[in-house]
């Protein structure tokens, strides 16, 4: 419905060649946010890291220009846990509750349940997802971002986040602390 009043059509005033590769760019950006793409992604974003070291800062031909785009897609959607902690700490437990209701429907249906879906019903088992994750895709993603991006305060402020509910998460696991009492 948007795109069909002209007030809010974006694409109102584009046709043709023009109209398909902002159709495309838009796809390729949503694709961007699934996590199948993560791996591949970060290796695409530190081959252009190293080359803009190489070569100097420069601007990129469309492809570099694309894969930029994403990498800024796919870093908000990877960015809760670079939130403050009461913020972390919400998103943490809406994917946690997202995660378990996905398991017990696997579970009655009868399809196997991934492991790191297993166990998020203890404040112990959701530390754990978390520093997990921070480690193994966060950390070295938000790495990867900051050689991309030059001099910004959000992104040391994240990495500063990342590190400080890291710390918070492991006090839980270690005291079986409830995460709200943190």
């Amino acid at each position: 419905q948007i795109l069909r009043n002209p007030k809010t059509n974006v694409f109102k005033d584009h046709t043709g060649a023009r109209l398909l590769r902002m159709k495309n760019t838009i796809i390729k950006l949503i694709l961007a946010t699934d996590m199948k793409h993560h791996f591949s992604m970060q290796q695409k974003m530190r081959s252009i890291a190293q080359k803009k070291k190489k070569e100097g800062q420069r601007e990129g031909d469309s492809d570099e220009r694309q894969s930029v785009m994403e990498m800024l897609i796919h870093s908000a959607d990877l960015a809760n846990q670079g939130l403050t902690w009461g913020l972390a700490n919400v998103w943490a437990d809406r994917v946690c509750d997202e995660f378990q209701a996905q398991a017990e429907k696997e579970v009655k249906a009868g399809l196997p349940v991934a492991p790191f879906m297993k166990g998020l019903d203890t404040p112990i088992g959701r530390a754990k997802l978390q520093m997990s994750f921070i480690d193994a895709i966060l950390v070295p993603w938000w790495d990867v971002v900051k050689d991309n991006i030059e001099s910004s305060k959000l992104v040391e402020a994240i990495c500063e986040n990342l590190a400080n509910n890291r710390k918070k998460y492991t006090e839980v696991k270690s005291n079986d602390t409830q995460l709200s009492d943190l």
